[in-house]
């Protein structure tokens, strides 16, 4: 049975979307295949962020490919001008590492549309990549790549310093419903509801991201892989 496509399922979403696009970022366009979609096209922003002192004007072009459940999920973005280095936060397949796949899916979720998408995920990306080229600065603060950059994620989400806690209070999210009166994960002793119960609530709802996160974890080489294959594979 073949797939339809997002825009077929839900044409009048679809031409939402186009005059969306229109309107805020006219240099961007559709294009349609058969069963994919693309925006494409010439990116301009300015912008400034909290905490951040200046004001920034740049222009990137772009390619975004929307995944055939869009918007139960993001899509995906290419710099297609060769601007952005692949060192700079990039993904093996090309894509822009434009966070982990838990932010991504959190922030996007809160209004599901290109608009909402290019607007809090994608710029405040090209943003920091700007004012790096531009300024040699980091508005952000430095962010780590691939399984070590997630780990800091999620520790940071858990309160936590210890990343096997961390790792073990995700393989909980992973393999069980919520049970708030059994022992916490993360070996404190406590209930969960007592706990990493709240913070773990919260993400059950987004729980495919968690698991693709977790998944690039363990594909990964980090310090101690005889204790990570002990916590992972028991």
């Amino acid at each position: 049975m073949a797939i339809v496509p997002w825009f077929d399922q839900d044409y009048q979403f679809f031409v939402s979307e186009i005059k969306s696009v229109k309107e805020h970022f006219p240099d961007l366009h559709f294009k349609i295949a058969t069963d994919n979609a693309q925006l494409v096209g010439k990116l301009n922003f300015i912008a400034t962020f909290l905490g951040y002192k200046r004001t920034i004007e740049d222009t990137y072009f772009i390619k975004i490919e929307y995944p055939n459940d869009y918007p139960s999920t993001a899509p995906v973005v290419f710099e297609t001008a060769g601007k952005i280095p692949h060192s700079y936060h990039t993904n093996p397949d090309k894509t822009l590492c434009l966070g982990t796949n838990h932010a991504i899916d959190t922030i996007f979720q809160e209004n599901p549309s290109t608009i909402h998408f290019v607007k809090e995920i994608l710029i405040p990306y090209l943003f920091r990549f700007s004012a790096f080229s531009l300024y040699k600065e980091q508005p952000f603060g430095e962010l780590k790549h691939g399984a070590e950059g997630l780990i800091d994620y999620y520790k940071s989400l858990f309160v936590t310093d210890n990343q096997y806690s961390t790792i073990d209070l995700l393989k909980y999210i992973k393999d069980k419903p919520y049970r708030g009166h059994l022992r916490c994960p993360c070996g404190s002793g406590s209930r969960i509801r007592n706990c990493h119960g709240n913070k773990m609530i919260q993400m059950y709802p987004n729980k495919r991201s968690v698991l693709r996160d977790l998944d690039i974890i363990i594909k990964s080489e980090y310090p101690n892989s005889k204790r990570k294959e002990k916590l992972i594979f028991q």
